[in-house]
């Protein structure tokens, strides 16, 4: 493996780490705002309930 083919590799190593740690937060954030639309479903189900 010549200098140019390792610096590709560690270059593309790096761009997929910076990937990762991009990427998990949003997926973190997409599960907690599932979970609030999951709370405010629940919550809008007993607001009809006490309503009848």
């Amino acid at each position: 493996m010549n200098e140019r083919e390792r610096s590709e590799a560690i270059r593309g190593a790096v761009l997929q780490a910076l990937n990762v740690f991009l990427t998990l937060p949003l997926l973190g954030d997409l599960t907690t705002i599932g979970d609030y639309e999951e709370v405010g479903v629940q919550r809008d189900v007993q607001a009809d309930g006490e309503g009848a």
